[in-house]
């Protein structure tokens, strides 16, 4: 997979691109994304330094979520539970990493597509 060869046109300052690239591949390899968006690992003046790519074969995460069981004027009753979701974290630091990045990714999801998901 060499993306440069692939895209010769595509402007990688741009982090679409790097969302599209990923849409393709992903679908090349018989995968669907659930969602995808900008990520803010390392804050360098505010600009996406990766993507999360939510899928069913991605890796396994927990968020910590809560909702309201009881309210009234004194006091509030929470439910805390874990939040399962599925997620891969990919960089577009640089068209290499990214493309090595992408690649591991996808060799992951045909690794696990082949075990029972829960």
């Amino acid at each position: 997979m060499n993306i440069k060869k692939e895209y010769p046109e595509a402007d990688f300052t741009n982090i679409e691109t790097f969302k599209q690239i990923t849409i393709n591949k992903f679908t090349e390899n018989g995968f669907t994304i659930s969602k995808i968006r900008n990520a803010r690992i390392k804050l360098k003046n505010g600009q996406p330094d990766g993507i999360f790519i939510y899928h069913k074969y991605g890796t396994v995460h927990y968020q910590n979520k809560r909702e309201i069981i009881e309210k009234n004027n004194i006091h509030i009753i929470y439910r805390r539970y874990k939040k399962e979701y599925n997620c891969d974290w990919i960089t577009t630091e640089n068209i290499e990493a990214f493309q090595d990045m992408l690649r591991m990714t996808i060799a992951e999801a045909k690794n696990r597509r082949g075990r029972k998901i829960k």
